[in-house]
């Protein structure tokens, strides 16, 4: 944790989504909402997992 890693892996994602056309990223998170917060995902939502309730989150993907 706070090395960076999971950072690297949403902005790789983010650039190989819009490469391809994707306007946006959507998660469901539950603990890791915070980490989403932080790396560009808004709040759009509540989810029901098999894990309890969470929530929905997008991050929209410059082009």
């Amino acid at each position: 944790m706070s090395a960076g890693v999971g950072r690297a892996l949403v902005e790789d994602a983010a650039a190989r989504a819009s490469d391809q056309g994707a306007e946006a990223l959507e998660v469901t998170a539950g603990p890791a909402q915070g980490f989403y917060e932080r790396v560009g995902f808004k709040l759009i939502g509540v989810a029901q997992t098999r894990f309890g309730p969470a929530v929905s989150m997008r991050r929209d993907l410059q082009r």
